[in-house]
Parts: C-alpha cells; structure tokens; sequence
C-alpha cells in the first residue's frame, strides 16, 4: 500500500511539473507576441524607408556645436564608431566630443576631418630654446610666433625668448601642435632586473617609454601604475626621485620599494611636493612624479625644472581621473606642457586612471590606454 502512495505522489509531482512548464511556456509565448506586435507597430507607424540605408551608412552620425572649436558626433549605439571622447550614451546613440586637441591623442578619420574646422597647425618643434622650424617654415613660424621669438638663427630655427618658452608651448597646442621631440632611453642608462613580471599593456608602455623617452599611460583604477612605478625605478641606473602630494602616500611608496627594491633603497628618495627647496641642487637620472596633476600649480612647476641626467621622468597619476579631466582635455595637456616646462631634455611617462586616449604612435609624447583588463 505504501508502495503505491509512493508512485502516486511521484505521479501527481510530475504532473505538477508539466503543468507549471505548460504555464511558462504560454508565458513565454505571449512576450514574444506582444514584442512582435510592437515592432510591427514601430515599422508601419515608423514608415521606414529601407532605400535610405544605403545614405546611412555614407553617414551614420550627425554633428552638433557644443561651444567654440567643439563639437558633439552623435551615432548609434550598435555601430563601431569612435571618435574623441564618449561622453554619455543613451539606450540608442553614443555622444562623443570632438575638440580642436583630440587630434593629438587619436587620429581623426579623413571623412570626418574635413567637417571640422580644426585651427591651422605648424609641424615644428621647441628644443633647448630654439623653435625648430625648418627652412620652409621658417618665415611662417617668425609671423604666427613673433611675439615669443627674439631672432632668427640660420636658416632652419628660430631663438625663443628667455622666459617665453612655456607661452608658446602653450600656444602652440592651442594651434594643434604637440612641440616637443623624442627622446629615446639609451641601453646604458639601463640595467636588467626581474624582480616583477609586467602584463602584456605595461611591457606595451615600458617599449614606448624606451622608444620615445615620453608616453602618457591611460589606465584604469587598480592596472597596476604603480608597480609600472616600481619597475622604471629598478630599471633605470642612478639617483631617483618619487614626488608624491601627502605624507601618507610617502609611506606607501617606502613601503613598496621596500618590499619589491630594497637592493636599491639608497637610490631613491621620496619626498613631498613641498620639498622642492630639498632637492632643487641635486640631480637625477628618474623623476616619478605620483598624483601629478599636482604638478601644474604656480608652487610645484618648479619641480619639473629639476636638473635630470641622463634625463628621464615618468609622472604617475594613481588615483581616478574624476576630477583631473572631467572638465576638459586642455587640462591634461596644460599637465603635459607643464612637466615639459622648459625642459631640455626632460623625458616623461604621464599615467592616468579612467580617461579617454588611445595609443598614439605619430608624436614622441605617447598615450597608451587600458580600458577593460584591470589587475589586482
């Protein structure tokens, strides 16, 4: 008898069970029937006319003025467009901004360049005081750039006026030009060392620091920019110097090259920002400059003339960018000017957290941007 309670109830929960699928599947079925009922709609309401696709895609975005020398490139989510910065999405359209600086970070597609009536730009370069112009460009640079210049020399520069440097380093990049000149680390300014193993981005980065001298590193939070830190310091021979904006991320940075280079602790020193009257007779071959929008205030600037030789400086910014660049791409190129600030030789690794810029390969201060793969 007990045998055939047993079956009965296995019965009665199996039909129980098909009932509730019999229930999800009607349930299912009439989803599918009213999305199918609203796209119908939105097609015969819509009237769409499926022959002007093939102008969509000749032009799939629209371009809107946001404010003088910038502009809004709105296109629709589902197409593989990308141009300048994202700055916010809809359920249907992405909204990039696109201003006369994004050109020095990515390139801009052809199509799209002509609609843009970006400033004239000069290919010319600023090094050890002189506007390196060119002997076709010569004439042209002295009439937009007179006013920071002091007098011809030769046929293919141009002096600068003491004390006008910065000025028309500034206003060159307003023009669209980024002055400044590669310089590649040399092997013997080297040592090996493989004390930490670098991921596929950051051994990316430490090529083009070495291949250019100066490269802004995008990351996001938690990428691993201070440990990119840690490995410039073993790597580069000679005195190196860690700038850091608090007293708390002073011990941090003791405490990591404790852990990861104590072999080369007396090489190091970490001092503060307010140190400059410390150090400002002492010279390095590194310059690590953590949390470096700091760097650009009337106090601070004048730790980016520090005499380094052989000259290298990589600028690590470890926390978020939510106030750093929110506001606009002028300040982070304000930061770059500012750590090249009458810089002869100076080389710079500029590393952010949660921007906006690619990898550039066409100017010798370089942007590597790591969006998704973020590490412990």
């Amino acid at each position: 008898m007990g045998e055939v309670s047993a079956v009965r109830k296995t019965f009665e929960d199996s039909l129980r069970r098909i009932d509730e699928l019999i229930e999800g599947m009607r349930a299912e079925r009439d989803k599918i029937k009213a999305e199918f009922e609203r796209r119908l709609e939105m097609v015969r309401f819509g009237q769409v006319d499926w022959s002007r696709f093939e102008e969509f895609f000749e032009e799939p975005y629209v371009i809107v003025p946001k404010r003088p020398n910038e502009w809004y490139v709105i296109a629709p989510r589902w197409l593989n467009f990308q141009i300048g910065w994202l700055e916010r999405s809809t359920r249907s359209y992405n909204i990039w901004v696109v201003n006369q600086y994004v050109r020095l970070f990515s390139s801009v597609p052809s199509a799209l360049y002509e609609k843009f009536p970006f400033p004239k730009s000069l290919p010319v370069k600023v090094y050890d005081g002189m506007l390196l112009t060119g002997k076709e460009l010569q004439g042209e640079a002295w009439e937009r750039y007179k006013r920071f210049l002091s007098r011809r020399e030769g046929e293919d520069r141009i002096r600068v006026k003491q004390g006008y440097e910065f000025r028309l380093i500034a206003q060159m990049i307003e023009d669209g030009t980024l002055p400044f000149l590669a310089k590649p680390v040399v092997e013997e300014d080297l040592r090996e060392w493989n004390g930490l193993q670098l991921r596929g981005y950051q051994e990316d980065a430490w090529r083009e620091f070495l291949s250019k001298g100066a490269i802004g590193v995008f990351w996001a939070f938690g990428s691993g920019k201070s440990l990119f830190g840690v490995y410039a310091l073993a790597r580069v021979k000679g005195p190196k110097l860690v700038v850091v904006p608090t007293l708390t991320l002073k011990e941090q940075w003791l405490e990591r090259i404790a852990k990861f280079v104590p072999q080369f602790r007396s090489e190091i020193d970490v001092v503060t920002y307010h140190a400059y009257e410390k150090i400002r007779n002492k010279e390095y071959s590194l310059v690590v400059f953590d949390e470096c929008q700091h760097l650009p205030a009337d106090t601070f600037i004048r730790l980016a003339t520090l005499k380094v030789t052989p000259a290298e400086a990589v600028a690590i910014e470890i926390v978020g960018m939510s106030t750093t660049l929110d506001t606009s791409l002028l300040s982070l190129l304000q930061l770059i000017v500012e750590a090249f600030k009458i810089l002869k030789y100076l080389r710079c690794i500029v590393m952010f957290s949660n921007c906006f810029c690619y990898l550039l390969h066409s100017f010798p201060c370089s942007f590597n941007y790591v969006a998704e793969e973020v590490v412990n």
